[in-house]
Protein backbone atom coordinates (compact mmCIF):
# COMPACT_ATOMS: atom_id res chain seq x y z
CA UNK A 1 0.00 0.00 0.00
CA UNK A 2 1.42 3.53 -1.24
CA UNK A 3 0.74 6.14 1.45
CA UNK A 4 0.18 9.96 -0.38
CA UNK A 5 3.06 12.25 0.05
CA UNK A 6 1.97 14.51 2.58
CA UNK A 7 2.42 18.67 1.65
CA UNK A 8 4.46 20.87 4.03
CA UNK A 9 2.60 22.79 6.86
CA UNK A 10 3.44 26.25 5.16
CA UNK A 11 2.20 24.81 2.17
CA UNK A 12 -1.33 23.61 3.92
CA UNK A 13 -1.61 27.18 5.17
CA UNK A 14 -1.19 28.58 2.33
CA UNK A 15 -4.01 25.99 0.32
CA UNK A 16 -6.14 27.06 3.78
CA UNK A 17 -5.94 30.74 3.15
CA UNK A 18 -6.83 30.94 -0.64
CA UNK A 19 -9.84 28.79 -0.24
CA UNK A 20 -10.50 30.97 2.16
CA UNK A 21 -10.80 33.53 0.65
CA UNK A 22 -12.19 32.86 -2.92
CA UNK A 23 -15.05 31.72 -0.15
CA UNK A 24 -15.21 35.17 1.11
CA UNK A 25 -15.10 36.58 -2.54
CA UNK A 26 -17.68 34.43 -4.04
CA UNK A 27 -19.83 34.80 -0.76
CA UNK A 28 -19.99 38.81 -1.05
CA UNK A 29 -19.76 39.86 -4.37
CA UNK A 30 -22.24 41.71 -6.05
CA UNK A 31 -23.96 42.91 -2.33
CA UNK A 32 -24.86 46.07 -2.62
CA UNK A 33 -24.19 46.02 1.36
CA UNK A 34 -20.56 45.69 1.00
CA UNK A 35 -17.95 48.15 2.03
CA UNK A 36 -17.28 51.42 -0.86
CA UNK A 37 -19.99 50.23 -2.87
CA UNK A 38 -22.48 52.94 -2.44
CA UNK A 39 -26.16 53.53 -4.16
CA UNK A 40 -27.18 54.31 -6.92
CA UNK A 41 -28.68 57.74 -5.47
CA UNK A 42 -25.83 58.06 -3.22
CA UNK A 43 -23.68 58.68 -6.49
CA UNK A 44 -25.89 61.44 -7.38
CA UNK A 45 -25.11 64.97 -6.74
CA UNK A 46 -25.85 66.19 -2.78
CA UNK A 47 -29.44 67.86 -2.69
CA UNK A 48 -28.12 71.46 -1.08
CA UNK A 49 -31.00 73.26 -1.85
CA UNK A 50 -34.84 72.48 -1.39
CA UNK A 51 -36.96 74.78 -3.05
CA UNK A 52 -40.59 74.42 -1.24
CA UNK A 53 -43.20 73.98 -3.25
CA UNK A 54 -46.30 73.68 -1.44
CA UNK A 55 -47.59 73.55 2.41
CA UNK A 56 -50.87 72.79 2.95
CA UNK A 57 -52.79 73.55 7.10
CA UNK A 58 -54.84 71.31 8.41
CA UNK A 59 -58.54 72.49 9.38
CA UNK A 60 -59.61 72.90 12.43
CA UNK A 61 -58.00 74.42 15.87
CA UNK A 62 -54.51 74.82 13.59
CA UNK A 63 -56.38 77.86 11.98
CA UNK A 64 -57.91 79.22 14.45
CA UNK A 65 -57.32 83.27 15.49
CA UNK A 66 -55.38 84.13 18.42
CA UNK A 67 -55.79 87.91 20.29
CA UNK A 68 -52.85 88.86 18.69
CA UNK A 69 -54.90 88.87 15.40
CA UNK A 70 -52.13 87.28 13.77
CA UNK A 71 -53.30 86.44 10.05
CA UNK A 72 -50.29 83.84 8.89
CA UNK A 73 -51.33 80.76 8.64
CA UNK A 74 -49.55 77.60 10.62
CA UNK A 75 -48.13 76.27 6.88
CA UNK A 76 -47.01 79.68 5.86
CA UNK A 77 -45.12 80.49 9.27
CA UNK A 78 -43.29 77.05 8.86
CA UNK A 79 -41.56 78.12 5.72
CA UNK A 80 -40.76 81.50 6.93
CA UNK A 81 -38.89 79.59 10.21
CA UNK A 82 -37.44 76.53 7.25
CA UNK A 83 -36.39 79.66 5.19
CA UNK A 84 -34.78 81.78 7.91
CA UNK A 85 -32.97 79.39 9.78
CA UNK A 86 -31.39 77.33 7.12
CA UNK A 87 -29.83 80.66 6.22
CA UNK A 88 -28.20 81.11 8.69
CA UNK A 89 -25.98 78.21 9.26
CA UNK A 90 -25.70 74.66 8.20
CA UNK A 91 -25.41 73.14 4.83
CA UNK A 92 -28.90 72.64 3.73
CA UNK A 93 -30.90 75.40 2.81
CA UNK A 94 -34.66 75.92 2.20
CA UNK A 95 -36.04 78.97 -0.48
CA UNK A 96 -39.65 79.57 -0.81
CA UNK A 97 -40.91 78.67 -4.10
CA UNK A 98 -44.97 78.67 -3.55
CA UNK A 99 -45.14 81.50 -6.05
CA UNK A 100 -44.64 79.04 -8.92
CA UNK A 101 -48.15 77.93 -8.39
CA UNK A 102 -46.92 74.27 -8.51
CA UNK A 103 -46.97 71.21 -6.35
CA UNK A 104 -44.39 68.13 -5.85
CA UNK A 105 -47.20 65.89 -7.88
CA UNK A 106 -47.30 68.16 -10.93
CA UNK A 107 -43.32 67.41 -11.80
CA UNK A 108 -43.92 63.95 -12.45
CA UNK A 109 -45.72 65.27 -15.72
CA UNK A 110 -42.66 66.34 -17.26
CA UNK A 111 -44.75 69.00 -18.78
CA UNK A 112 -42.26 72.26 -20.38
CA UNK A 113 -43.95 75.12 -18.43
CA UNK A 114 -43.12 73.22 -15.11
CA UNK A 115 -39.52 72.40 -15.95
CA UNK A 116 -39.10 76.49 -17.10
CA UNK A 117 -40.87 77.31 -13.84
CA UNK A 118 -38.91 75.25 -11.93
CA UNK A 119 -35.00 76.85 -13.39
CA UNK A 120 -36.03 80.53 -12.19
CA UNK A 121 -35.66 78.99 -8.42
CA UNK A 122 -32.04 77.94 -7.54
CA UNK A 123 -32.87 74.83 -6.26
CA UNK A 124 -31.71 70.79 -6.44
CA UNK A 125 -34.92 69.45 -5.06
CA UNK A 126 -38.02 70.17 -4.18
CA UNK A 127 -40.80 69.60 -1.53
CA UNK A 128 -44.12 69.86 -0.07
CA UNK A 129 -45.18 70.27 3.67
CA UNK A 130 -48.73 69.19 5.18
CA UNK A 131 -49.42 70.19 8.73
CA UNK A 132 -50.67 67.04 10.21
CA UNK A 133 -51.91 68.82 13.51
CA UNK A 134 -51.17 71.73 15.84
CA UNK A 135 -52.95 72.76 18.83
CA UNK A 136 -52.07 74.19 22.16
CA UNK A 137 -54.01 73.07 24.80
CA UNK A 138 -54.06 74.04 28.83
CA UNK A 139 -53.24 72.03 30.87
CA UNK A 140 -53.08 71.38 34.90
CA UNK A 141 -51.79 69.37 37.86
CA UNK A 142 -52.23 69.09 41.45
CA UNK A 143 -48.36 69.33 42.99
CA UNK A 144 -47.46 69.24 46.96
CA UNK A 145 -45.04 72.15 48.33
CA UNK A 146 -43.49 72.38 51.51
CA UNK A 147 -43.34 70.00 54.34
CA UNK A 148 -44.30 69.13 57.47
CA UNK A 149 -46.67 72.22 59.13
CA UNK A 150 -46.25 74.06 55.96
CA UNK A 151 -47.30 71.45 53.17
CA UNK A 152 -49.86 72.90 51.03
CA UNK A 153 -51.53 71.68 47.83
CA UNK A 154 -51.60 74.08 44.88
CA UNK A 155 -53.00 73.59 41.34
CA UNK A 156 -50.23 74.37 38.53
CA UNK A 157 -51.24 75.49 35.22
CA UNK A 158 -49.71 75.67 31.90
CA UNK A 159 -50.05 74.98 28.19
CA UNK A 160 -48.91 72.51 26.14
CA UNK A 161 -48.43 72.82 22.09
CA UNK A 162 -47.32 70.15 19.30
CA UNK A 163 -47.00 70.53 15.58
CA UNK A 164 -47.20 67.72 13.77
CA UNK A 165 -45.49 67.72 10.20
CA UNK A 166 -44.29 66.29 7.02
CA UNK A 167 -42.10 67.16 4.08
CA UNK A 168 -41.73 65.10 0.85
CA UNK A 169 -38.94 65.89 -1.17
CA UNK A 170 -38.67 64.83 -4.99
CA UNK A 171 -36.44 65.66 -7.71
CA UNK A 172 -37.02 67.83 -10.60
CA UNK A 173 -38.88 65.17 -12.49
CA UNK A 174 -41.31 64.17 -9.60
CA UNK A 175 -38.92 61.30 -7.99
CA UNK A 176 -39.47 60.74 -4.49
CA UNK A 177 -36.55 60.96 -2.66
CA UNK A 178 -38.00 61.33 1.08
CA UNK A 179 -40.66 61.82 3.37
CA UNK A 180 -40.01 62.94 6.83
CA UNK A 181 -41.95 63.44 9.87
CA UNK A 182 -41.53 65.75 12.43
CA UNK A 183 -43.04 66.64 15.70
CA UNK A 184 -42.64 70.49 17.67
CA UNK A 185 -43.22 71.17 20.86
CA UNK A 186 -43.71 73.77 23.48
CA UNK A 187 -44.65 74.42 26.45
CA UNK A 188 -45.44 77.60 28.82
CA UNK A 189 -44.31 77.94 32.08
CA UNK A 190 -46.11 76.77 34.80
CA UNK A 191 -48.31 78.71 37.34
CA UNK A 192 -50.49 78.89 40.74
CA UNK A 193 -53.49 80.49 38.29
CA UNK A 194 -54.61 80.03 34.45
CA UNK A 195 -52.29 81.88 31.78
CA UNK A 196 -53.91 84.57 29.41
CA UNK A 197 -54.54 83.72 25.40
CA UNK A 198 -51.36 85.63 24.47
CA UNK A 199 -49.20 82.74 26.41
CA UNK A 200 -51.39 80.22 24.92
CA UNK A 201 -50.78 81.53 21.40
CA UNK A 202 -47.24 81.66 22.00
CA UNK A 203 -46.44 78.51 22.94
CA UNK A 204 -48.85 77.54 19.81
CA UNK A 205 -46.40 79.32 17.13
CA UNK A 206 -43.23 78.20 19.20
CA UNK A 207 -44.17 74.95 18.93
CA UNK A 208 -43.96 75.55 14.84
CA UNK A 209 -40.68 77.15 15.29
CA UNK A 210 -39.60 73.55 16.91
CA UNK A 211 -40.78 71.57 13.98
CA UNK A 212 -39.13 73.32 11.49
CA UNK A 213 -35.66 73.09 13.84
CA UNK A 214 -36.16 69.26 13.78
CA UNK A 215 -36.87 69.24 9.89
CA UNK A 216 -33.77 70.71 9.03
CA UNK A 217 -31.87 68.87 11.27
CA UNK A 218 -33.73 65.72 10.24
CA UNK A 219 -33.23 66.54 6.07
CA UNK A 220 -29.47 67.63 6.92
CA UNK A 221 -28.95 63.89 8.64
CA UNK A 222 -30.46 62.19 5.76
CA UNK A 223 -27.80 63.53 3.29
CA UNK A 224 -30.62 63.78 0.15
CA UNK A 225 -28.85 63.05 -3.43
CA UNK A 226 -30.43 63.11 -6.58
CA UNK A 227 -30.91 59.79 -8.49
CA UNK A 228 -28.57 58.63 -11.18
CA UNK A 229 -30.41 57.32 -14.10
CA UNK A 230 -29.19 53.66 -14.97
CA UNK A 231 -27.95 54.72 -18.22
CA UNK A 232 -25.91 57.45 -17.76
CA UNK A 233 -23.64 55.33 -15.40
CA UNK A 234 -20.38 54.18 -17.32
CA UNK A 235 -20.56 50.49 -17.92
CA UNK A 236 -19.32 48.05 -15.61
CA UNK A 237 -16.23 46.37 -16.48
CA UNK A 238 -16.72 42.45 -17.33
Amino acid sequence: MRCRPVPPRGLLAVLLASSLLAAGCASTGGSSDAPGAPSLQAMGQAVGTIGILDARSPSGRSQRSFSSGVSVSPSAHLVSELVRRSATKGSLRFVDARTLGLKPEDLASGSGSATDLLSTVPADAWGGIRLLGCASEPRSQNVTRGSGTSMVQVTEYWYEATCSAELAVVDAGGTALATLSVEGRNESGRRDQPDSVSVQEQAFWASIDDAARRMIAQTTRKKLHLPVPIDAKAPLAP
